[in-house]
């Protein structure tokens, strides 16, 4: 299964130079700085996948804090397990973590996507539990202090970035499709956070590109961002982020060019801008999938390269991509999740050809 891939990591390479790493604006020996790529993971972490992650280059994950499942009933009492023990396999390896904390529990509203906002109880509910993330993995918290983690010497990385909610522009993730709504989340959210952590940072959500659906449903990235520049407190984030699926680079290259135009006009030039998930398949089925590994390799060549060279221009300061390792079709929660990884699904680490390409990638050396 695995016989094609010096092969097909060869042609990633040469449209890498063809491309010269940098579509608009790049060169051919342009490298990324140091901390430029992350990755979105769908899957659970361990050590030895951010001890691969680390040796190629990557310098942060994007992991879901899941409030339904972190607080399941109305009481304070949290269970962080899951997310201790991905916090853990990422700081051991130097990487930083970006939360983005979703999910409305159902004792606070009938769907996970509700923004809680509804009522001022469930936006105290909200602000209680985002205090608590705060007072866990925050500079004082109290993960960094317990027995297990003193006694292995976990490398004390405190987050002091947090992402609200993901897509609020699309209602797979956020009923109702609100820009004065989220602004209201954003707002209260920042109010928290920074009363635990003064110098801690907030970053919005990654937009949806170009959703499909009515506009009461989907809203385009850049349509979007400029409505909710009317119903937040400019001060109360740091950067604002895209997720920017797009079914090849000159789509993407368009919708990051439109939302960078509608950050300045809007009044947030100043703010960077994150790419929180971009990735492609390698299966088949639409535009996001593209059809072989290689041609998920030469896509990803294709779109990295296009973003490292763009940078500066576009005032973009990571990029995540999504995803780590690939699913079952039967587990995919999307019609391109299952084969968008840069390793098969499974047990162990079975790259495909677009961990080759990413590798590949010109890179700074983060300790020069």
């Amino acid at each position: 299964m695995r016989t094609l891939r010096s092969t097909a990591a060869a042609g990633a390479i040469l449209v890498a130079a063809v491309l010269g790493l940098g579509g608009c604006g790049g060169s051919d020996t342009e490298e990324a700085p140091a901390g430029f790529f992350g990755v979105a993971p769908q899957t659970t972490l361990t050590e030895a996948d951010t001890a691969k992650m680390a040796e190629g280059g990557i310098a942060a994950v994007r992991l879901n804090v899941d409030w339904s499942y972190a607080q399941p009933n109305k009481y304070p009492w949290y269970v962080w397990d899951y997310f201790d023990s991905q916090v853990t396999a990422a700081v051991s390896q130097g990487l930083e973590v970006l939360p983005f904390v979703y999910g409305t529990p159902a004792w606070v509203s009938g769907r996970p996507t509700d923004l809680p906002v509804g009522n001022g109880k469930d936006l105290k509910s909200w602000q209680t539990f985002l205090a608590a993330l705060v007072d866990r993995y925050g500079p004082k918290g109290e993960f960094w202090k317990l027995p297990e983690n003193v006694k292995s010497k976990l490398p004390v990385r405190p987050i002091r970035t947090w992402q609200i909610w993901n897509e609020s522009n699309f209602s797979y993730f956020a009923t109702p499709v609100s820009p004065e709504q989220y602004g209201k989340l954003v707002d209260a959210s920042a109010s928290t956070i920074r009363d635990k952590d003064p110098g801690a940072e907030v970053m919005l959500a990654g937009l949806f590109g170009s959703p499909k659906g009515p506009p009461s449903k989907a809203v385009d990235a850049d349509k979007f961002l400029t409505e909710l520049a009317d119903h937040v407190k400019k001060s109360s984030f740091d950067t604002i982020a895209i997720n920017p699926y797009a079914a090849d680079t000159a789509k993407l290259e368009k919708t990051m060019e439109a939302f960078h135009s509608a950050a300045e006009k809007s009044g947030l030039g100043d703010k960077p801008i994150e790419i929180t998930e971009i990735g492609w398949g390698s299966g088949t089925g639409n535009a996001f999938v593209k059809g072989s590994e290689s041609a998920q390799a030469e896509q990803l060549t294709s779109a990295l390269g296009y973003l490292v060279g763009a940078r500066e221009q576009l005032g973009l300061q990571r990029v995540y991509w999504f995803t780590w390792k690939d699913l079952s079709e039967a587990e995919s929660t999307c019609s391109f999740c299952y084969s968008a990884g840069l390793f098969e699904a499974g047990e162990g680490l079975r790259p495909k050809d677009a961990w080759d390409a990413f590798e590949s990638l010109p890179k700074s050396d983060p300790s020069s």
